[in-house]
């Protein structure tokens, strides 16, 4: 897993105390004197330096040959001065501006000393706190003040899988719901007492043109990245290594499809364990089977009953009693 570190090294200690947050920021000076006066205050050296370069770059004159001026107060070009490379006005940036008087706290925790001369602060990082000197520290750390800069989250030790899982028991991480309100129903039909008048009819909103809008299609923009300061080039350019984060494909995590049938050849013929409440669904079932069998019994009585009621009856004859057959009459 990846992580944030910092090699306190006697060569990079101002470079990461340029990356500290500081308590009452660093408040821009541009235009200052003038309407259009920037009152944005930076939480670092280095953000601060970022953002004075911004200014520059939006008065760039856009030509084949760009020129930078510097509108900061205190400085050292006559008034309508320019510089003709973006080299030079980050160096007098530096130099002129935030490299002179500007306070470099260090970077240790517990230590809060602040130096105008930022060659003083390697100094006192020696001679001060030779212990931490070349060490390589994780970030975020107790002993360093924060930094201003993203960093990879610590690593976290999972708590140990359960020594006994129950049967029929997945493990899996917990999901988190999102409320949504109501939805939407629009007026189909107006009410009886909206119909009052035509000047009413004319107020009531078209429900089928409302339908209509919410089917057409919509498309979503979503912002670029943000973009990194070249300090060499003054162009923009995109860090995709160090904004986005690639990872490799992990286990596949499907647990909601069915096991798939064991092969009979390989694992045997095996009956399947009984579920929950199956001896009570198979007694209410065999319940209702006995007492179906009864009524078909029933009926089929009744009907054997029925067919030699009718089979006697379409005889005519009664057993002993004598049949008499009516003789011809002759004219």
């Amino acid at each position: 897993m990846p992580v944030s570190e910092v090699k306190l090294a006697p060569n990079k200690v101002i470079q990461h105390a340029r990356d500290i947050i500081k308590p009452g920021g660093w408040q821009c000076e541009w235009n200052n004197g003038k309407t259009s006066v920037c009152k944005l205050a930076l939480t670092s050296w280095n953000a601060y330096l970022k953002h004075v370069l911004y200014h520059c770059q939006e008065e760039c004159s856009p030509s084949k040959s760009p020129t930078f001026t510097c509108h900061l107060p205190r400085c050292n070009i006559s008034s309508g001065g320019t510089l003709s490379s973006f080299q030079d006005l980050t160096r007098h940036v530096e130099q002129s501006h935030l490299g002179r008087g500007s306070q470099l706290q260090c970077p240790v925790k517990d230590c809060n000393l602040s130096f105008a001369r930022h060659g003083m602060l390697e100094s006192h990082f020696i001679e001060t706190h030779h212990n931490l000197l070349n060490q390589t520290i994780q970030l975020p750390s107790e002993l360093l003040h924060p930094s201003w800069l993203p960093f990879f989250p610590p690593p976290v030790n999972l708590p140990p899988l359960p020594a006994q899982v129950l049967p029929g028991t997945a493990l899996i991480p917990p999901v988190l719901g999102s409320w949504k309100g109501p939805p939407h129903t629009p007026l189909l039909q107006p009410q009886a007492s909206q119909l009052g008048s035509p000047k009413r009819k004319k107020q009531i909103p078209d429900a089928s043109r409302d339908m209509e809008q919410e089917d057409e299609p919509r498309e979503f923009f979503f912002e670029d990245l943000p973009k990194q300061l070249d300090k060499l080039q003054g162009n923009y350019t995109m860090d995709v290594e160090q904004d986005c984060l690639l990872r490799s494909v992990g286990p596949p995590v499907d647990i909601a499809r069915p096991q798939p049938i064991l092969d009979p050849n390989i694992f045997g013929y095996q009956m399947p364990a009984k579920s929950i409440l199956y001896d009570a669904f198979v007694g209410l079932h065999l319940a209702e089977w006995a007492s179906a069998a009864d009524e078909e019994q029933e009926d089929s009585q009744a009907t054997v009953t029925t067919v030699q009621h009718h089979l006697t009856t379409r005889q005519g004859i009664q057993p002993g009693s004598s049949s008499r057959v009516p003789s011809k009459v002759d004219n």
